[in-house]
């Protein structure tokens, strides 16, 4: 029994012993491709923290373009607002150069400040204000000049410079 026993030990050692070395490549096989999985794991995330990393600098690069055209678009904001001003203020000078002309000339005749009917020489039509007119623009575009506007003043009872006309208004001007 013993030398039954014994070659079964022996058997059994024989078995583990071939098991080991056969099985011992496949699970060398199996660790290689655990490590290379592991190694393309890591590879991955180096990668994609690079994209996050390269990403995030070119959103900040981005914001700070957006802050320099924001700061740029206020001063040009400014300028046109500044702009406008001293535009109007231009207007407003030539038109009271314009008047003081208007009034200075001798080959003007003088311009009546009674709002009452204009006299009965001078011929006079109707014209219906379009939209965006003033008493200047009228005077340029049917009397030849802006300086004019003081005639249609004179010719229409009421109607100073400071009137806002509306579209459809009827006012008398100066036949020419």
């Amino acid at each position: 029994m013993i030398s039954y026993l014994a070659a079964l030990l022996v058997g059994v050692g024989i078995g583990y012993g071939v098991g080991m070395m056969t099985s011992k490549p496949k699970l060398e096989e199996k660790q290689t491709m655990v490590n290379d999985l592991l190694a393309q794991k890591k590879k991955s995330e180096e990668e994609a923290q690079k994209a996050i990393e390269k990403v995030a600098l070119e959103a900040i690069q981005y914001k700070n373009r957006l802050t320099r055209n924001e700061a740029l678009l206020d001063d040009i904001k400014k300028q046109l607002k500044q702009a406008k001003a001293d535009l109007i203020a231009v207007k407003n000078e030539s038109m009271q150069s314009a008047v003081a002309e208007v009034s200075e000339s001798p080959a003007t005749p003088p311009v009546s400040t009674d709002t009452a009917a204009p006299p009965a020489t001078i011929a006079t039509k109707e014209y219906t204000v379009a939209e965006d007119d003033s008493l200047w623009k009228i005077a340029e575009k049917e009397l030849g000049n802006g300086i004019r506007f003081k005639e249609i003043i004179d010719l229409n009872p009421g109607v100073t410079e400071s009137t806002v006309l509306h579209k459809g208004m009827k006012l008398k001007i100066p036949a020419q």
